[in-house]
């Protein structure tokens, strides 16, 4: 009398969800990412070079499709590789949620300055010899829209060595 396997109803169900996982897990690293923009700065004594990029991952997978903006620092000479230096999140994929602006203020102080609906998910403070200052720009009150509704705009960030124009 052959031996009954009570194993197997539960082992193809199994398999079945491997199998379905498996997939989901190789589509949604095919996914990839796509960048939505970048940009770089040189420093002034063009041994550095910042590059910031905002790119969207995993897109078309709806719960998990998130936009990042990140900025590297890199020496020029050798560029035997790159440091993040700044990550932010949460942005929508439109281009002035995602931008940010980078001025070498001197040879070692990069100032990074963002805009839009982001948070910060990561913020180094020096890299090498490089001092790095973040910078969000200030939300101006304006005047009463006819709802009632105070209305504001963002003021832009202030001259290198400046003060903000009133």
């Amino acid at each position: 009398m052959p031996k009954r396997r009570e194993s197997c109803g539960r082992a193809v169900p199994a398999a079945v969800l491997t199998v379905v996982v498996g997939m989901c897990v190789v589509s949604g690293g095919c996914a990839g990412y796509r960048t939505l923009w970048s940009s770089e700065s040189r420093s002034p004594d063009s041994k550095e070079v910042a590059r910031a990029e905002s790119i969207v991952t995993n897109e078309g997978l709806s719960i998990v499709t998130s936009i990042q903006t990140n900025v590297f620092l890199s020496s020029v000479p050798g560029s035997s590789g790159r440091m993040m230096i700044l990550q932010l999140a949460d942005a929508t994929d439109a281009p002035e949620d995602t931008h940010v602006q980078m001025n070498w203020e001197t040879p070692t102080h990069l100032v990074l300055t963002y805009t839009g609906n982001q948070a910060i998910t990561f913020e180094a403070v020096k890299c090498g010899e490089v001092v790095i200052s973040v910078r969000v720009p200030t939300v101006q009150p304006t005047s009463d829209g006819p709802d009632g509704i105070q209305r504001g705009k963002v003021a832009p960030p202030p001259p290198p060595g400046g003060s903000p124009s009133p």
